[in-house]
């Protein structure tokens, strides 16, 4: 399902990572995304699976954890419109580091590593602002994590 490219570059606007690209840069990455729509309750990434693309979430939220076998889960984060997962199996060795399934009806527009790598080398920019959004994650889940560890002491 493709939306109407207005539709799509409006809603990049609002990501965080987009939002200091120009109006024809918003239309690349655009044209770039396939649009995928994931049902509540459907699991998108498994924790451990190879990967090659990432999701920015245009509309809808999902939920991102790790499994912890008998003892059951940990969320790591809850994201909505205009955030990222999946980058992380971009820039490593592919394998997912966490699991992420819908919590809600969510349209997403999925980024394949190779067409994100043609969109960096063109919008060096764009790697910047994904760093920046990868630290403030990784601010929030090590903040969850020892919030975990405090409730079990």
């Amino acid at each position: 399902m493709k939306t109407s490219a207005t539709t799509e570059i409006q809603s990049l606007k609002s990501v965080p990572l987009f939002q200091s690209l120009k109006p024809m840069e918003l239309s690349v990455i655009s044209l770039a995304m396939e649009n995928v729509i994931f049902e509540a309750g459907e699991i998108i990434i498994q924790e451990g699976d190879e990967g090659e693309e990432a999701y920015i979430i245009l509309s809808g939220e999902v939920e991102v954890y790790n499994l912890l076998g008998a003892e059951g889960t940990v969320t790591l984060d809850v994201l909505t419109r205009g955030e990222i997962f999946g980058e992380m199996a971009l820039f490593g060795d592919g394998s997912r580091s966490a699991s992420v399934k819908a919590l809600r009806e969510t349209l997403a527009g999925m980024l394949t590593k190779e067409k994100l790598y043609g969109i960096i080398q063109e919008f060096p920019d764009i790697a910047i602002q994904m760093l920046k959004v990868q630290t403030r994650r990784f601010r929030r889940a090590e903040k969850r994590l020892l919030e975990c560890l405090a409730k079990r002491e």
